[in-house]
């Protein structure tokens, strides 16, 4: 079977009204791939994870070395450009401070 090939382009941060924000762009997003990517920086964001370990997990390409899964709910599609010749689409993910129930991020890490 042919391996399944996305590339993230960039990741972003900014925070807003309490409100982190973090957008990735890309070339397309596998099945929860933004998911575990956010799970993987809030772990290195709280210290949970150092700088060698997050090079370690690329080299690895194993689901299990890599953090938890986010919830959802704090997930936006926020494009998908078809015609675009570079084929790159964007996703953010949301972090609340004081998330809605079910949401905590803080919690699930």
């Amino acid at each position: 079977s042919e391996m399944c090939k996305e590339t993230v382009t960039g990741i972003d941060f900014c925070e807003k009204d309490g409100i982190l924000i973090i957008s990735y762009t890309g070339t397309g997003f596998l099945y929860h791939m933004v998911r575990i990517l956010t799970g993987t920086l809030v772990e290195a964001g709280m210290g949970k994870r150092d700088i060698a370990s997050m090079t370690e997990l690329l080299k690895a390409k194993n689901r299990e070395s890599a953090g938890f899964l986010a919830p959802a709910c704090g997930l936006l599609l926020k494009e998908a450009d078809m015609n675009n010749r570079n084929n790159q689409g964007n996703a953010s993910a949301f972090l609340h401070k004081k998330p809605k129930k079910g949401c905590e991020l803080i919690n699930a890490a």
